[in-house]
């Protein structure tokens, strides 16, 4: 059946009517007035038939051919076997919770699809979709995959629980599938709330831990209950029994974490529980378990001090009398003083690398970098096993100071802050001064002296305060300040630290702006001066031990490590000293059991240090085996990555998507209990297809050549002529 058709109304109508007798007109004017009649005929014709020929173009002209397709149609099935579809949220027919996966397969068989009247043929395709090498849910890209490929595409049927995470957004490809005329008819698996359930969301199991140093046990609990949750989180293992109460609103988390001191070693198996509703539908994931182990170490502690204040005297026998702690000193008295002798002392500073790698942290005292003092070479060796090895370095100011001359030395980067040149031996107080805890100091495991962070607080008011602080003009980037001058203000008009750490390199760094500590025994004796100082040498020194295994010392930066975040690898490869020129091989183990190899390289002879970089493409646990070839030195780690992870289970399905992309495209929507229903919807479609073809006279090639050709002739008539 063939049809002609006019995009033209009545008033352009006329308009061309009128354009068209105006031209007549002038063409008989023209005609009328030449003295050659003839040659005046031909050039008003080829004009007119011109502008007639443009006038027809203005109206569209275009031949419609309305044609039956009598070729079979498609229905596409598009099923969704994503990750989410794995979430356990829907109940079969028996009253057991099964997952969308295995409903949806359970639905939609082949058996089913053969059932119907046999007018359709129907292709099942899967599809999930990827971001990367990351798993990912790309509707659009599977809708658009159909709508474009098939012009016997009668419909699609998209079963899915409407969660996508990649890709464009899928209602925008309704839009095409109402252009095309091929509805979508959506079935939704999954409920669209979360199911009763308390779990487990996240906890940090540390690969192990030191005799007396805490360790900080992080968790996260998600109550997926119609109510609050007021109860307890319980962590066991065999005489230990920790317990945390925590309020979780209906919906809600809560991020918390244990804190246990263990007082011996060996190989202890937690197990981290939740309280079991009884109408939870998942009761498994209320309890987790695994392994710790602690292990007993000293912690070898090198004390460097010009003369034996008070601050140095109490601290040194705080450390000696401390059973997990090995202190070595270097007392350089000054003037015609001698030097400092007898048990643990040294004679001479150490002058290698070998020398200085026993030592987990070094305290300076009122020293610098002078004649008769450190040199610059040992300060060079302070800062690459502060840098390289991960050892914790403490500055201690006094009223000489000394430590005023560091900003120039190799260690002047590695301060915390930067010191007043014009008030060296810094400030002194005809009456006490008070510290005062920052935000970050009132929980920090340095500051924590007393059992609660409210109790800490209070304890801190009323600690025994200071005469004497060293002047600080301002505080370096990077610096955490726990506890400031109650008093005195820097340059920039903040409140001046008292006590600061950083990080420098793999190593940490502590500032302690006063030479009072010890004047904390009054009237309790050693409770909270043992306590600071034993708190001070174990945090110092947890970078390194954190790293440590029997021939290597791994450094892992930025210290949280995320998906697709690149991680930074430092090893210290060492046999009683450290090794140089050798082959080092990492072999990084993936989630998903593939593996990826690569050699660190020498970053600086002498500290046996190597270094290497590895992009990270997947959340999860992470192995990671180090060997040092042609020995048989190794090291296996676990590391953990976090990040937002593109596929979940576990998260209530997005009906409102599905519902939006059926009644967006002209198909309709069903629930999974209603998937029959669907199926003989689609089977009442009308089978044949009328095909449109439109023929437009604009879209010819040869109608605008012949245009233009005849605008050619005109022009050259006139030319020839003398008109132009």
């Amino acid at each position: 059946m063939t049809s002609y058709k006019y995009e033209a109304n009545l008033l352009s109508t006329l308009v061309c009517v009128m354009i068209l007798a105006f031209f007549l007109w002038v063409g008989r004017r023209n005609i009328g007035a030449s003295n050659k009649k003839k040659t005046a005929m031909i050039l008003e014709l080829v004009r007119g038939v011109l502008v007639l020929g443009i006038l027809f173009s203005l109206m569209n002209p275009m031949e419609i051919t309305k044609k039956r397709d009598e070729r079979k149609p498609i229905i596409k099935v598009l099923r969704d076997i994503s990750a989410s579809m794995q979430t356990e949220d829907v109940y079969d027919s028996k009253g057991q919770l099964i997952s969308r996966l295995k409903q949806m397969m359970q639905d939609a068989t082949d058996e089913k699809f053969a059932e119907l009247s046999g007018a359709y043929e129907f292709e099942v395709i899967d599809f999930d979709g990827r971001s990367g090498s990351e798993e990912a849910t790309d509707i659009a890209a599977a809708l658009e995959s159909v709508l474009k490929n098939d012009d016997r595409l009668r419909g699609v049927l998209l079963l899915s629980d409407g969660t996508w995470n990649t890709g464009e957004n899928p209602l925008d490809l309704a839009e095409m599938s109402k252009v095309q005329g091929v509805p979508i008819y959506s079935v939704s698996f999954g409920d669209s709330e979360y199911l009763a359930d308390l779990k487990f969301e996240f906890v940090e199991r540390p690969s192990f831990g030191l005799v007396k140093e805490k360790i900080v046990i992080p968790f996260v609990v998600r109550n997926y209950l119609s109510t609050e949750f007021n109860g307890q989180v319980r962590l066991h293992a065999g005489s230990v029994n920790l317990v945390k109460s925590v309020t979780i609103p209906a919906g809600g988390t809560i991020s918390d974490h244990f804190l246990w001191q263990p007082l011996y070693a060996g190989d202890f198996k937690f197990t981290m529980e939740l309280p079991i509703f009884n109408n939870e539908v998942n009761k498994l994931n209320n309890k987790l378990e695994f392994g710790l182990n602690v292990r007993e170490e000293v912690l070898k502690v090198l004390v460097i001090e010009s003369l034996p204040r008070w601050e140095y005297r109490y601290m040194r026998n705080a450390m000696n009398r401390d059973p997990g702690v090995e202190v070595e000193t270097y007392l350089m008295h000054q003037g015609d003083m001698k030097l400092g002798d007898g048990e643990g002392y040294l004679k001479t500073l150490p002058t290698t690398i070998e020398g200085f790698s026993k030592y987990d942290v070094i305290f300076l005292g009122d020293v610098g970098m002078a004649e008769g003092q450190l040199t610059k070479e040992q300060l060079k060796l302070i800062r690459g096993l502060v840098e390289e090895q991960g050892s914790g370095l403490v500055f201690l100011p006094g009223m000489i100071g000394q430590q005023v001359s560091l900003m120039e030395s190799p260690l002047g980067e590695l301060l915390p802050v930067v010191y007043d040149r014009k008030k060296p031996e810094g400030i002194a107080y005809s009456e006490e001064t008070q510290f005062e805890l920052s935000s970050i100091g009132s929980e920090h495991m340095l500051t924590m002296l007393a059992d609660t962070t409210l109790g800490n607080y209070a304890l801190w008011k009323i600690l025994p305060g200071f005469y004497w602080a060293a002047a600080v003009q301002r505080v370096k980037a990077g610096t955490q300040v726990l506890a400031t001058h109650s008093l005195e203000k820097m340059v920039n008009d903040d409140a001046m630290p008292i006590l600061a750490i950083a990080s420098r390199g793999n190593g940490q760094v502590l500032f302690l702006g006063t030479d009072s500590a010890w004047r904390w025994r009054r009237g309790v004796e050693d409770k909270y001066h043992y306590r600071f100082w034993g708190q001070v040498v174990r945090w110092m020194s947890n970078s390194r031990h954190a790293a440590y295994s029997e021939n290597v010392r791994l450094f892992l930066s930025p210290a949280v490590l995320h998906l697709n975040g690149t991680m930074n690898l430092q090893a210290t490869i060492f046999d009683g000293s450290p090794l140089d020129k050798r082959e080092v091989e990492v072999v990084m183990t993936g989630p998903d059991g593939n593996q990826h190899k690569f050699n660190l390289h020498q970053k600086e002879m002498g500290w046996g240090t190597y270094k290497g970089d590895f992009k990270l493409d997947q959340a999860g646990e992470w192995d990671l085996d180090l060997m040092v070839k042609n020995s048989s030195i190794s090291y296996q780690k676990k590391i953990s990555v976090g990040g937002r992870v593109l596929e979940q289970k576990g998260l209530p399905a997005s009906l409102p998507v599905m519902r939006k992309l059926a009644a967006m495209s002209g198909g309709k929507y069903f629930i999974s209990k209603d998937f029959d229903m669907a199926l003989n919807q689609i089977d009442s479609l009308p089978q044949a297809r009328v095909q449109e073809i439109r023929w437009r006279l604009l879209s010819q090639w040869w109608w605008g050549l012949s245009l233009v050709v005849l605008a050619c002739a005109y022009w050259i008539l006139r030319k020839r002529q003398g008109l132009i």
